[in-house]
């Protein structure tokens, strides 16, 4: 590879330079004279220096003292001689080619990072290797970050004097603080990497899941009580906080449960629902309807028989006087005995999962009715119902004929005042695949819509009773019931109730006897996947508009 060089020193350059590429490496390699026998092109990447101190027969010195010139030097390896200045600098590098290997990664101005490899072979030729490493070394720096960040984290977590853990998005611990150990009663390493159904008893893991999921999937917190015994067998109450961090696709479940024995009088326990019975407080929760409420006859109407006895069992602690049918045919011998007999039922409560015939019996009764889905009843009857009393009250205290009412403002000289919407959610998206719910996330955020996420065709009905979103967007294929399911039941529940709430079928594929099918079901119109923002808002903006055209008639 000298000058004139044959045909085949021609190939081996040419081979040279592939080799650099496909490297995506400088190389350059130099006799035992130390003169330039090869440099590939990529070094001039590295080095702003003239082409020509890169031609074979080039001394290796005089390249060196151009990368001097450049200010491109950098100690390669050995550290520089301030004092010696260029020849001190110059002689440093040399000795360095001169080993026979030598391996390091030096910094290459503010944010660059270059691998230097040398090697001096028995024949005298050496061979130098250059690569940028500065991607590399800033993922391993994150590491480092990442992993001291951390090790900081579980800390902090560890000193503190109450309970904590986290979940992934699969409800997998992902973290716990030794306080949270002890309370388990178990070692961090019997936990981590495991679910509630790995570490707890069936019934109590399911409650923990059921509220676990509801929080992953609308990003409301909760806060209930629970019983738990501690070491001395004596009952202490802890109040849990459960609330979700993180993005969509990327979210963590924060679960700590505060021990507040110490703050409740002995006679509260009995008027706070039980860890067992899986009540769910919504925020606005108000004791004292609670506490006016015991002698109330309250009929429950399920077919499980795991939720009817969960169900009494909270609501005979409650003082209510209650009992439970399982099907439409013993519901309407109950109702019809209570009338002959001239006993007055206060409200009947309804699985959702029975039959669209028990709402319109008990309709037909006259009597007041409350649908919940399974989550409800076994974690918010309580609240549920008393949310139902305080509505009643507030709708039994407005008194008098609302369109006398309004005469009589227009009389004083002032018009009436318009009723205050309250603030609602504006989407339900109801989609199982994980990756179809973080592209309605971001394209719903882009939009600066409110939504919520359901997985299923249970999550959407309880979603839509009690959110009232202003548009559905439902995957017709779900894990547990088909979407047209969910739209032919929730159109029968508002042909009773009053309302209806656009739904928009969402499709992987459509012939035209599925679109014709979805429509039949009750769904206003129907897209394709993939979704697009113009898609979503196009959609979504005609029936917020069809909506408030609704209420300006």
């Amino acid at each position: 590879m000298e000058n004139g060089a044959s045909p085949d020193a021609n190939i081996q350059t040419a081979v040279l330079e592939a080799l650099s590429e496909g490297l995506a490496a400088a190389i350059f390699i130099y006799d035992r004279n130390d003169l330039i026998v090869f440099a590939s092109p990529v070094v001039l990447q590295f080095f702003p220096v003239p082409a020509g101190v890169l031609n074979p027969g080039t001394r290796l010195r005089d390249f060196l003292g151009a990368v001097y010139d450049s200010g491109a030097r950098f100690a390669m390896g050995a550290p520089t001689d301030r004092t010696g200045g260029r020849e001190g600098w110059l002689s440093a590098q040399i000795a360095r080619h001169w080993k026979e290997r030598s391996d390091s990664v030096e910094r290459f101005g503010q944010e660059r990072w270059v691998r230097l490899v040398t090697r001096r072979m028995p024949s005298g030729y050496g061979i130098c290797l250059m690569r940028d490493v500065s991607e590399e070394t800033k993922r391993e720096d994150q590491w480092r970050i990442d992993l001291e960040r951390v090790q900081l984290t579980e800390e902090i977590l560890d000193s503190l004097p109450f309970p904590i853990s986290v979940k992934d998005r699969n409800l997998t611990y992902a973290a716990v603080n030794r306080s949270m150990c002890k309370l388990f009663k178990r070692e961090p390493e019997e936990i981590i990497g495991r679910t509630d159904r790995d570490i707890l008893p069936p019934e109590l893991a399911r409650m923990f899941e059921l509220s676990d999921r509801r929080v992953m999937d609308t990003g409301a917190p909760i806060m209930f009580p629970e019983h738990v015994k501690g070491d001395d067998g004596e009952d202490m109450l802890f109040l849990t906080h459960k609330w979700r961090v993180g993005k969509p696709g990327r979210c963590f479940l924060v679960t700590v449960p505060q021990d507040v024995t110490g703050l409740v009088e002995g006679s509260s326990f009995e008027n706070l629902p039980s860890a067992r019975g899986g009540e769910v407080p919504d925020r606005s929760m108000n004791y004292d309807t609670l506490l006016a409420m015991p002698g109330q006859r309250i009929l429950l109407v399920t077919g499980d028989a795991v939720l009817e006895a969960r169900a009494l069992r909270v609501l005979t602690r409650l003082g209510f006087d209650s009992c439970s049918v399982r099907n439409p045919d013993e519901l309407a011998a109950f109702l019809d005995v209570a009338k002959s007999a001239n006993v007055a039922i206060d409200l009947v409560v309804l699985d959702s999962d029975m039959d669209v015939a028990c709402l319109e019996l008990v309709d037909r009764y006259g009597v007041e009715a409350l649908a919940l889905d399974n989550w409800q009843i076994a974690n918010e009857l309580a609240f549920a119902i008393a949310r139902k009393q305080n509505r009643r009250k507030v709708a039994d205290s407005i008194s008098g004929n609302p369109l006398q009412q309004a005469a009589e403002h227009v009389t004083a000289g002032s018009p009436p005042a318009p009723e205050p919407v309250p603030p609602g959610l504006d989407v339900l998206v109801v989609e199982d695949n994980e990756v179809n719910r973080i592209v309605f996330s971001q394209i719903l955020e882009g939009l600066g819509y409110s939504y919520l996420l359901a997985t299923t065709g249970e999550e959407a009905q309880h979603h839509w009773r009690e959110s009232a979103p202003r548009v559905i967007l439902l995957d017709t294929t779900l894990p547990d019931i088909s979407g047209n399911e969910v739209a032919r039941r929730i159109r029968r529940q508002e042909a009773v109730i009053g309302g209806h709430v656009p739904i928009v079928g969402v499709l992987a594929r459509a012939t035209d006897g599925d679109r014709e099918a979805c429509l039949l079901d009750g769904m206003d119109e129907v897209i394709l996947k993939p979704v697009s923002p113009d898609m979503i808002e196009g959609v979504v903006r005609r029936f917020f508009a069809e909506g408030m055209a609704g209420i300006a008639l």
